[in-house]
């Protein structure tokens, strides 16, 4: 028995929490859809302010 009390086989059959290339893939795209998301939003934001002077200008 190792010295911390656990049986050493028992730790080589728990699960691993590795990353499949599937999942690696997922999670990029899932990162570039929220980037060009806060991107687009950044400029509806910025051009709303743009109007909004504009119009406060003119009047």
């Amino acid at each position: 028995m190792p010295p911390h009390g656990r049986p050493g086989p028992a730790t080589e059959s728990a699960p691993r929490r590795e990353l499949s290339s599937t999942s690696a893939v997922g999670l990029v795209l899932a990162g570039g859809a929220v980037l060009v998301i806060a991107g687009q939003l950044l400029r509806l934001r910025l051009r709303l302010r743009r109007e909004r002077q504009g119009d406060v200008d003119e009047s």
